[in-house]
């Protein structure tokens, strides 16, 4: 019963922690716990099996650790129904994290180092605060990398107010995610396809609706303050593959969100940002 008193959720996320009470065997939902849909339908509770992303990757599993007061922005916030999940989020850290340590404070569902290495942050069904109105559907994704909005154009490159008062340039900052960091993402990627859909099947044969992964976005279509998150080195080897290789449909824009600007989809009339001229 602690969990239900952990005074960090807010109402809403505590309501969906209770609703989830209604398919568990055993007790309260815990945050860390990886039941999946598994325990919708009474199945025992179970790690999910990544024996297939283990052997592509350098995998790193940390969903069954508790965060401590020092990783308090990394925990989970409560829990959803897998039917929820449909959609992949994808992020750029802005900061180089180099060890999967680094990602314990990171709010997202998984992650990708400096060193090209996968990380499991948190259950599938892990309510995470990475991406505003996007939350309740999304799984979050994060690239270690500092990377221009538009690849080699310093307009579009974010730096700090400390950074730039202290005369520190784009050429100086800029770290686009690596080549094999992009193919752990798009590793990454087909395991949570996968992962969703496994889970699915003994819900749908109970007559249960669970869409599964049906798209992929990114932080820009969340929050109009992401401009460049996750940028379009990104943009084009992660998200566009995914919607070549899979056909998802382009991630939804919600809350404050924006469309992906031409600059990384190639269609449309879609402006990067005011200050940057052309499409």
């Amino acid at each position: 019963m602690s969990a239900l008193l952990d005074f960090r959720w807010s109402p809403f996320d505590l309501w969906q922690t209770l609703l989830d009470l209604s398919v568990q065997q055993g007790g309260v939902l815990k945050v860390q716990d990886d039941l999946g849909g598994a325990a919708e339908v009474g199945l025992p509770a179970a790690l999910l099996p990544y024996e297939k992303l283990d052997a592509l990757i350098n995998l790193t599993d940390l969903r069954q650790v508790e965060r401590s007061a020092k990783h308090k922005r990394g925990r989970a916030h409560g829990t959803r129904q897998l039917a929820q999940v449909t959609t992949l989020w994808i992020h750029q850290t802005a900061a180089l994290l180099g060890s999967p340590d680094r990602f314990m404070s990171v709010p997202a569902h998984c992650g990708v180092d400096l060193q090209a290495g996968g990380i499991l942050m948190h259950p599938l069904r892990a309510y995470m605060y990475h991406a505003q109105k996007a939350n309740r559907f999304t799984v979050g994704m994060e690239v270690a990398c500092r990377a221009a909005g538009i690849e080699g154009d310093p307009l579009t490159f974010w730096r700090s107010r400390k950074e730039k008062k202290s005369g520190r340039f784009y050429s100086e900052l800029v770290r686009e995610a690596t080549d094999d960091q992009l193919v752990t993402a798009q590793h990454l990627v087909a395991y949570y396809i996968e992962e969703v859909d496994r889970q699915a099947r003994p819900l749908r044969d109970q007559g249960i609706d669970v869409p599964g992964i049906v798209a992929i976005g990114t932080h820009r279509n969340s929050h109009k303050s992401r401009t460049g998150d996750p940028g379009s080195r990104i943009y084009e080897h992660v998200v566009q593959w995914a919607i070549r290789e899979y056909g998802l449909q382009p991630g939804p824009i919600v809350g404050s969100g924006v469309a992906s600007p031409t600059a990384w989809t190639g269609e449309g009339a879609v402006r990067y940002s005011g200050r940057v001229r052309g499409y």
